[in-house]
């Protein structure tokens, strides 16, 4: 199994404040969501109730939505697979080809280690974040894609980093 990590982050590596992504970029959305189609998505509890504001309470459409959390699984909404461990998402789907770790903060950090690959999407401003991306030790990734990209006034750049 392929651990891909899909982050978006400004410069300070800043990827959410009060639980809210910094900005709305459709491209950005857009490419997450070509990337992730078909897979499994794993998130954390913070993450979760980000994305049911936005989907009225249903799971992203046409990926099998994991939720980490040590939480009693009947707090969450109906088609979201509830898990306590990182141990137990290796387990259950150690079969699947790939999986992807959608964030936030606390499970970026407990996944990185296990990352096969990186897909960040580079935002170059500055924002006021309480959630960041942990710190990357890029020379041991090859960038093997890169695309810069403009959109809402805010200049952003699509990598894929590959594990040496």
């Amino acid at each position: 199994m392929k651990i891909s990590m899909i982050v978006a982050i400004d410069e300070n590596n800043g990827i959410g404040n009060n639980n809210k992504l910094l900005w709305h970029l459709p491209k950005d959305l857009k490419w997450m969501k070509e990337k992730t189609m078909g897979k499994v998505i794993v998130m954390g509890r913070n993450s979760y109730e980000d994305i049911i504001t936005y989907t009225k309470g249903k799971p992203l459409p046409g990926r099998t939505n994991v939720v980490l959390s040590s939480k009693d699984p009947s707090e969450f909404n109906e088609g979201f697979i509830v898990l306590k461990t990182i141990d137990q998402v290796f387990e259950k789907f150690a079969n699947e080809e790939k999986i992807f770790i959608l964030g936030g903060a606390q499970i970026y950090k407990s996944f990185l280690p296990f990352a096969d690959e990186l897909i960040i999407t580079h935002v170059q401003e500055k924002f006021t974040a309480d959630a960041f991306f942990p710190q990357v030790d890029y020379s041991a990734f090859n960038t093997v894609y890169k695309q810069d990209e403009q959109e809402n006034g805010l200049n952003f750049t699509f990598k894929i980093y590959e594990r040496k």
